[in-house]
């Protein structure tokens, strides 16, 4: 066989990870137990201790980003509560003006669900 040919599967990439990663741990394990002294890792057990620490990363960025995007959100609606009632109206009326196909229908009062004189028949 000139070319080895591989079946790739995420499966089978997250099943290798976790064994390289179980394997890892053992080994420093022993070698802890063993010696008490670092000893020498090669090029795929650095990467693969540096893999949890960038996820790590990843993930605290993510939530800073979040929160950042709560906090604008909350402040907006802080001002919002606190403006007068006409600047509410203010900023509304021009939210119809971009709305008007989407603005509500009006409701029916009781005359004219019933009838003409407001008594059921």
């Amino acid at each position: 066989m000139e070319i080895p040919r591989f079946k790739v599967t995420k499966r089978s990439v997250r099943e290798r990870y976790t064994l390289l990663v179980e394997k890892l741990k053992k080994k420093l394990k022993e070698e802890e137990k063993a010696s008490g002294i670092e000893t020498d890792m090669n090029d795929v057990e650095k990467a693969l201790e540096e893999i949890p620490e960038k996820e790590a990363d990843a993930e605290n960025t993510l939530a800073t980003d979040k929160k950042r995007v709560d906090n604008a959100k909350a402040v907006e609606m802080r001002n919002r509560a606190m403006e007068s009632m006409r600047t509410t109206q203010k900023r509304n009326q021009g939210d119809e003006d971009k709305d008007v196909e989407n603005a509500p229908k009006p409701k029916k009062n009781k005359k004219e669900w019933w009838g003409h004189s407001g008594i059921p028949t």
